[in-house]
């Protein structure tokens, strides 16, 4: 009989694995285009939506099987094996396993006095994914920057086209609030996140002036889902005419289109504008009517 299983690669990574709000530590044992084999102590249900990490990779996917303390999962994207084996067994894992913020804002990786032009995709306060036309091989040393931030940083792992830098200096410990390009449209709703942080100054918290602010802290549950995706519930923390912040559920990916319910509104279409381990920010297709705002504001609790 022929096997028309696609081959697939030992390796022993160890990376995280999300399910709903919680991480874990695991081992990814065998990896294909398709799919993943892990072992953890207690793994995932079956049929359990997850999101594994390790190093720049971000993997989306389902819990297909389950025995003893292995499982493997079905990824809904493609998985770019060689690159994702590429990755640097010396780089410390808990140290890049800090949050990291989906974005896409151009920039600049200078080595020696050339500069070359970058994309950078996703950022935490240890390092970046960023793409470019040839990417630097492994070990090679530069700096990135954007605006008025500049870090030394170490190129640890090069693909095709996408490539991983760990910064010589930690930026500061909220990236998305303090190193991210005011021009950047993939940014339209950072200073949402920084509010739903409880960053917003004392006097925006008074309930006298939840009318008179852009962004509004609040907490309703509404229904979110994306073409992939049944209606999911989920916390919406801020709101403004633009956009919103809501809790993180699987699938979500900058630039994916969503559809959200909120409490005495009709469905909402909206983009996913930036992402974080725990928070979605998302930008609406027609900003809301100011009216139905304020209607919004005084028939729901803050």
């Amino acid at each position: 009989m022929v096997n028309f299983r696609e081959p697939r690669r030992q390796v022993r990574l160890v990376a995280q694995l999300r399910c709903g709000e919680d991480w874990c530590r695991i081992a990814i044992t065998n990896v294909s285009t398709a799919g993943l084999r892990c072992e953890c102590p207690d793994p995932p249900a079956l049929g359990e939506s997850v999101e594994v990490r390790y190093q720049g990779f971000s993997i989306i996917g389902s819990v297909q099987w389950c025995e003893d303390d292995e499982f493997g999962v079905t990824c809904d994207d493609m998985v770019d094996v060689e690159l994702l084996v590429a990755g640097s067994p010396e780089v410390d894992i808990g140290r890049r396993a800090l949050p990291r913020l989906e974005v896409r804002f151009p920039a600049e990786f200078v080595v020696g006095d050339q500069s070359f032009p970058v994309v950078v995709h996703d950022i935490s306060p240890s390092g970046a994914r960023l793409s470019m036309a040839s990417p630097p091989p492994r070990g090679k040393q530069g700096l990135i920057k954007w605006e008025d931030i500049e870090s030394a940083c170490t190129v640890v792992w090069s693909g095709t086209n996408l490539f991983g830098v760990i910064f010589g200096d930690e930026l500061p410990a909220e990236p998305e609030t303090a190193a991210m390009p005011d021009a950047a449209e993939a940014t339209a709703g950072l200073a949402l996140e920084t509010e739903a942080d409880g960053a917003v100054p004392a006097a925006k918290k008074e309930s006298d002036d939840r009318r008179g602010t852009d962004r509004v802290g609040v907490n309703w549950t509404c229904e979110a889902r994306h073409a992939d995706s049944r209606w999911v519930r989920v916390q919406l923390s801020n709101i403004s005419k633009s956009g919103c912040v809501i809790g993180w559920f699987a699938g979500c990916r900058v630039d994916v289109a969503l559809y959200l319910k909120m409490p005495g509104l009709s469905t909402v279409k909206a983009k996913v504008v930036w992402k974080n381990d725990r928070r979605i920010g998302c930008q609406f297709s027609a900003p809301l009517n100011e009216y139905v705002l304020e209607h919004l504001l005084s028939d729901q609790p803050a």
